[in-house]
């Protein structure tokens, strides 16, 4: 299955209730698993730990589950066959640089 089909369908088992639902979960999971190396190795300046690559995967994961925003008519991932992916891949972006952010910001604070 594709992520974004095992994301589809932990929704689905997660509102009947099922337990099959962390099945799903980590699958989905094991399929963002690259990201943590891809993540910690695209560093020019190594500030992160593997451990703090994998809780920006997770994190995302768990958040965009949670949301489901590929299922609001409302939204624009609305239907799009990728869109449980996309949305979790910017939001691990979107976590990468708020880790850098906060990270500067606290360097930046202990030099004054």
């Amino acid at each position: 299955m594709s992520k974004s089909d095992l994301c589809r369908r932990y929704v689905e088992e997660k509102d009947k209730g099922s337990n099959l639902s962390e099945s799903y979960l980590s699958a989905i999971i094991c399929s963002f698993w690259s990201s943590i190396g891809n993540n910690y190795y695209r560093q020019e300046h190594p500030m992160a730990t593997p451990e703090d690559c994998l809780d920006w995967m997770i994190d995302s994961i768990l958040y965009c589950l949670e949301k489901h925003v590929w299922t609001d008519p409302k939204n624009a991932m609305y239907k799009d066959p990728k869109g449980p992916e996309k949305c979790i891949n910017v939001c691990i972006t979107s976590t990468r640089a708020n880790y850098y952010v906060a990270k500067n910001r606290q360097k930046r604070k202990v030099s004054l």
